[in-house]
């Protein structure tokens, strides 16, 4: 999951959540996946984030990795990051618990 550029919009500043789903070594485990989307798109969405980008075509370059990658944009970074320290959002990465190697980042927009 690599997106490089941030989207930027006529007078109004976006702010991104990367998240990559990385298994270089072991593939994700389905129920547990299953179970963390379940939870996380709702929290996320409740948190004001929109997504922008989940999994599809995917070129690598530069030294990127070949992995799905989603970008959900918020209102603002302090709305990434409540978004994250959610109490709903810690419910669905409880459920994804020990099931996949992630990579989260939280990225101010321009």
């Amino acid at each position: 999951m690599y997106l490089l550029k941030l989207m930027q919009r006529t007078e109004r500043k976006y702010y991104a959540k990367r998240l990559l789903d990385k298994c270089p070594s072991k593939k994700a485990d389905a129920s547990k996946h299953a179970a963390y989307v379940e939870l996380a798109i709702p929290a996320i969405e409740k948190a004001g984030g929109r997504f922008l980008v989940k999994g599809g075509d995917l070129v690598s370059k530069e030294n990127g990795l070949m992995e799905r990658t989603v970008v959900i944009e918020f209102p603002s970074y302090a709305d990434a990051q409540k978004a994250y320290d959610s109490s709903d959002y810690k419910r669905a990465l409880k459920e994804l618990e020990g099931g996949a190697d992630r990579d989260l980042r939280i990225v101010e927009g321009v």
